[in-house]
């Protein structure tokens, strides 16, 4: 009495999906360069970030609160394009998927709907704007 046996047609579908030794490299080396890339890409946004931050507070605490603001300011457009770009990257993981990663009381992480239906904007929206109009 046989207890287990492979079909042919499974044995088939797993054929088809091997790839050979080379292509698992260059597969590999093409992930590499992308997370290569990745890293560079934000350790250079991460230094940019405390570059803005401690020039705003080598200014602040000098007395050169106009400079310090300015300072403040670019920092804050830092914040903006980082979080562009996780809304563009929600975007593509949308589009891919067809689901989001966005809180399920959220439209895009921008803006919040209440239990009564009302739409407002985001705490980290609001936050943001309350900044932009400080300075």
């Amino acid at each position: 009495m046989k207890l287990a046996s492979r079909s042919t047609k499974a044995q088939s579908n797993v054929s088809d999906l091997a790839i050979t030794p080379a292509q698992a490299r260059d597969a590999e080396q093409v992930l590499e360069e992308k997370i290569n890339r990745i890293w560079t890409l934000l350790s250079a946004f991460e230094e940019s970030s405390a570059a803005c931050i401690s020039d705003m507070l080598l200014h602040v605490s000098n007395g050169a609160y106009i400079e310090g603001s300015l300072m403040a300011a670019r920092f804050i457009v830092h914040v903006e394009v980082l979080f562009g770009a996780i809304d563009r990257l929600n975007g593509l993981h949308i589009k891919a998927t067809g689901q989001s990663n966005s809180p399920p009381n959220s439209v895009d992480g921008r803006f919040v709907i209440s239990e009564g239906g009302q739409v407002a904007l985001s705490e980290d929206c609001q936050l943001l704007l309350a900044l932009k109009q400080d300075i």
